[in-house]
């Protein structure tokens, strides 16, 4: 941000954008379940470069920078066309079509855009995201215990059709 009085350059401000220290344990704890971890952002991608480092995220060619809304859907998408569930973590506008896109969309209320994105999410969290690997944790635990007790109404063979219907591989964006 420049500032400027009148014709005269007076200085700028810059904007510093960072992870919260939350984001640390959660993104190793997602990886550790299987859970490949896609991080997006509006920064240039030397910037996103530095901002994950502390997160442990190990693969680079799932760090996207300078991404708006209509690359974040883009990219759901894709990973959709793969096959692949996408579970989606957002907070800001330009998460919305993104958002409306996934399989299972998480909003984070940190902020007042977070209210627009919270009405389109399947689940809302507050500013404490480590609760993201226990939902899942608790979702795989769900889908594991009526998958079980299905199986015992019906055949082994139409249960495991039926598993293999409902699975869902994870794809989180942060």
């Amino acid at each position: 941000l420049e500032i400027w009085e009148g014709d005269t350059f007076v200085g700028y401000v810059e904007l510093i954008t960072q992870p919260s220290e939350g984001w640390i344990g959660v993104c190793e704890a997602l990886e550790e379940m299987g859970i490949t971890v896609h991080v997006v952002g509006v920064d240039s991608y030397p910037r996103m470069l530095e901002l994950v480092k502390p997160l442990g995220i190990n693969h680079v060619e799932h760090l996207y920078g300078d991404f708006h809304a209509n690359d974040r859907l883009e990219l759901v998408r894709d990973l959709q066309r793969n096959g692949d569930g996408v579970a989606y973590v957002g907070y800001v506008l330009h998460d919305m079509p993104a958002l409306s896109q996934s399989d299972v969309s998480i909003g984070i209320e940190v902020d007042a855009d977070s209210i627009f994105t919270a009405g389109i999410c399947d689940v809302v969290i507050g500013p404490d995201v480590h609760w993201l690997p226990r939902m899942i944790q608790m979702s795989r635990r769900l889908d594991s215990t009526a998958n079980s007790n299905f199986g015992l109404i019906r055949s082994e063979e139409h249960t495991s059709e039926l598993q293999s219907q409902f699975r869902i591989s994870y794809a989180v964006f942060c």
